[in-house]
């Protein structure tokens, strides 16, 4: 378990590291003052609500650093349920910006996430990747509209049967993947 946790540890350092050195990469390429001011701004907070797996979505996202060549969500929470089934990711987020114009963008993005799933008394929860898409949709400097759809895809994990439930076979069931559809807004 120990050797995963490293491992995932390692990933994740090599990924923001990557992140990092794209700016200074593409430096050199970046637009007019004015536009990488817009396309550099931090933007705090992102909402989403929408549709999945488990019928109900929504999506937070704390903090997203933003270049002209690349963004990165520093806490990425997504979760998608309703009564007897239930998925919860949390992780990091980062990708590539693709502008459109003046008001929209196109931005796609790979999470590292920890995840926990509940289905029929039985869970799981390990790492997974969370590859992501939005169209983004700009009207004024302080706030964006926006469509995401995202898949997780588990990489490692255990199974496990809810406690109070010791009459159920420990049967292990398909690593979940999930899907979310939804929009909202950032600022």
């Amino acid at each position: 378990m120990k050797e995963n946790h490293l491992r995932i540890s390692m990933v994740v350092t090599m990924f923001v590291l990557f992140l990092v050195s794209l700016q200074d990469v593409f430096a050199s390429t970046s637009p007019s003052s004015e536009q990488t001011d817009l396309r550099s701004k931090t933007e705090w907070v992102a909402f989403q609500f929408g549709v999945g797996t488990g019928l109900i979505a929504v999506h937070l996202d704390l903090i997203t650093i933003r270049r002209p060549s690349f963004f990165w969500e520093l806490l990425h929470y997504r979760s998608t349920g309703l009564l007897d089934f239930v998925h919860i990711e949390i992780g990091t987020l980062g990708g590539l910006p693709y502008r459109i114009g003046q008001n929209y963008e196109l931005r796609t993005g790979l999470g590292l996430v920890y995840s926990y799933y509940y289905r029929d008394k039985r869970t799981w929860d390990g790492y997974g990747i969370s590859p992501q898409i939005s169209f983004l949709l700009t009207k004024s400097r302080k706030i964006k509209w926006e469509i995401t759809g995202s898949l997780h895809l588990p990489i490692s994990g255990k199974y496990g049967v809810d406690s109070e439930y010791k009459y159920l076979q420990p049967e292990p069931f398909e690593k979940p993947v999930i899907f979310t559809v939804c929009i909202g807004f950032r600022i």
